[in-house]
Formats: C-alpha cells, structure tokens, sequence
C-alpha cells in the first residue's frame, strides 16, 4: 500500500496501536485485539471465526 493509503486506513478504523488485528463479519468489526500474541494465543483468540 502506498503511504497516503495506510493513513485513510488508520485514521479510518482509528487504529493507534501495531500491531492491531480487526475481525470483521459481514463487513462489520466485531472484534479488535491489540497487540503481539503468541501463535497459541491468536489460536485462541480466533477460534471463533474459524
């Protein structure tokens, strides 16, 4: 992605951290995690959505 299209991204989904995950079902965010995780974790994490 070019630089101007990160920005309208971050600023489109006020992202203020990195990392940072958004689930989205049905075009809508239903979940934000934040931050490193482990492979374990994200498992855990996303199992839902799987």
């Amino acid at each position: 992605m070019e630089f101007d299209d990160w920005s309208r991204v971050v600023e489109e989904f006020k992202i203020t951290s990195l990392p940072t995950t958004l689930i989205f079902g049905h075009g809508v965010e239903v979940e934000r995690i934040l931050g490193a995780r482990t492979e374990e974790e994200l498992r855990i994490d996303l199992a839902e959505y799987l």
